[in-house]
């Protein structure tokens, strides 16, 4: 995604702490292993250095079972994440491109805001940006970060804690 940089750039200038979690089934299936997310993720991390930027958190399901408690949008790494960084929830999002993140997001109470993607929600997960409910669905990254950073702000809200990326 092309703004990703620019998404990156507005957490940290509002010290939020950046973390990844995704599901990896290729994993199970066979298509990559372990070595190559962290390959993978490692060269993520060097070209956001060019921007002085980081990651601070990876985390990710290898499970194709959509009966573990680690895949999206089952909560685990979310809260392995939060217990590991010293973060809390307050004023938190979940931005991402699938059903399953808006999901998580909501399965814990923060809005889940959808990018252009593959999102596949239902009707009943639609915009509510002040409340629970948190289906939303922008037109880049960047624009998803600046709705999550607008409502961390009317809400004197954030998630503190981490390195701010």
């Amino acid at each position: 995604m092309p703004t990703v940089v620019a998404a990156l750039k507005l957490l940290a200038a509002n010290n939020y702490a950046t973390i990844v979690i995704s599901n990896q089934s290729g994993i199970a299936r066979g298509l990559l292993d372990d070595a190559k997310v962290r390959s993978v993720n490692a060269e993520i991390v060097r070209r956001l250095a060019g921007d002085e930027l980081t990651i601070d958190g990876w985390y990710w399901c290898p499970h194709y079972d959509e009966g573990c408690d680690c895949r999206k949008p089952a909560p685990a790494l979310l809260h392995q994440a939060v217990r590991e960084h010293g973060l809390t929830l307050d004023g938190a999002a979940m931005i991402g491109d699938r059903g399953s993140d808006v999901e998580l997001g909501q399965r814990v109470g923060i809005p889940g805001i959808a990018v252009p993607g593959r999102c596949r929600t239902s009707a009943r997960n639609r915009i509510c940006a002040r409340k629970r409910c948190s289906k939303r669905r922008n037109g880049s990254c960047a624009v998803a970060t600046e709705i999550a950073v607008r409502g961390r702000a009317s809400c004197s809200r954030g998630w503190p804690g981490g390195a701010s990326s």
